[in-house]
């Protein structure tokens, strides 16, 4: 009988301000998690919150992760934005919303306030990462490793952020749970690395995904703008390229994604998705009150089709780290 593929959802828990800012920062939507949540517990989904600084230090919203977290019914981890989590007395710019831009001392101490922040609210000490903008580099990892976190979920697979900022890019990402160290390359496995990454996931309608990455790269680095040669080729049925984004990617989108993945034994399915879009008109995916509820519903359908199409096992980012290291998975970390 096939191993049931292993499904998890990394959600970034933020505020609702979606372009960086320090001042007038609310988190309203944080106040729709508990209503999230019900919905993946009726389909048997244990999400990794990955918390924002700005967010665990009210108390309300961090009773509201706590709760989920020592329930067994998700995992609460670490999402740094470095505009705004202390020290930042810089202003927001291009340069200070960047995590990897900055020297090692500094994302070291920006690392220490978010962590120190969840532990002293919530009792919990972090061991999952993802960091904003997806701004991760081998020093990042080595900071990471230092601060006592074991699994981080920063590296989107087949993507360039060249064009925001200072950001990555990731076309050699294995597409599985890879180990990294601080000394390497954070798209290159290091068999004893002391973080396990564990990539979102981005493939193409045709396998192997490494090697239609390339053609997808060369089609948007031609320079024919007027015909957007990506999109013409996804709309042939060529070549498209899918993320398992909640909220960014059609449900049938999704499950053409899913089904190349399960077809050709892909162990890992890691959704991911942002609270701030539980909040009308705050992100670029849910404008509107019917664009949530639009949301909802598509995350309650695509749990219910992949249902229908295999077995697989609800974890959490913790717990595929450490299968990766072949250790028992961990229970909840809460001080003593």
């Amino acid at each position: 009988m096939a191993k049931p593929v292993s499904v998890l959802v990394t959600i970034d828990t933020e505020e609702d301000n979606w372009d960086p800012a320090k001042d007038g920062v609310s988190i309203e939507n944080i106040r729709g998690v508990p209503g999230l949540q019900e919905l993946f517990d009726r389909h048997g989904i244990r999400p990794t919150y990955l918390t924002t600084y700005q967010v665990i230090i009210h108390p309300w919203a961090a009773e509201i992760l706590a709760g989920v977290h020592r329930s067994g019914r998700g995992e609460l981890g670490g999402h740094l934005h470095a505009w705004n989590t202390p020290p930042c007395p810089e202003p927001v710019t291009p340069e200070t919303i960047s995590l990897r831009g900055l020297p090692v001392e500094k994302q070291r101490a920006k690392l220490a306030t978010l962590t120190e922040a969840i532990h002293v609210a919530t009792g919990v000490r972090p061991t999952s990462f993802r960091a904003g903008r997806w701004s991760i580099s081998p020093a990042t990892v080595g900071v990471l490793a230092e601060a006592g976190y074991r699994t981080d979920s920063s590296v989107l697979p087949y993507v360039s952020w060249r064009s925001v900022t200072d950001g990555p890019r990731f076309f050699r990402t294995p597409t599985e749970p890879y180990r990294i160290s601080g000394g390497g390359d954070v798209e290159t496995p290091v068999p004893d690395g002391a973080v396990v990454e564990v990539p979102p996931t981005v493939g193409f309608t045709r396998w192997p995904w490494p090697l239609w990455s390339r053609w997808d790269r060369l089609a948007r680095t031609m320079g024919l703008h007027p015909l957007r040669l990506p999109g013409v080729l996804a709309r042939l049925g060529i070549l498209d390229r899918i993320s398992l984004s909640l909220e960014e990617t059609p449900l049938k989108q999704l499950l053409r994604l899913t089904d190349v993945a399960l077809a050709n034994g892909h162990a890992v399915l890691n959704l991911f998705m942002h609270t701030v879009s539980l909040l009308p008109g705050r992100s670029p995916f849910a404008a509107t009150a019917a664009e949530r509820n639009a949301l909802l519903d598509r995350i309650d359908r695509y749990f219910a089709a992949l249902r229908r199409r295999c077995a697989f096992e609800a974890v959490t980012l913790a717990e595929v780290g450490e299968r990766v290291r072949g250790t028992p998975a961990a229970k909840p970390l809460l001080s003593a």
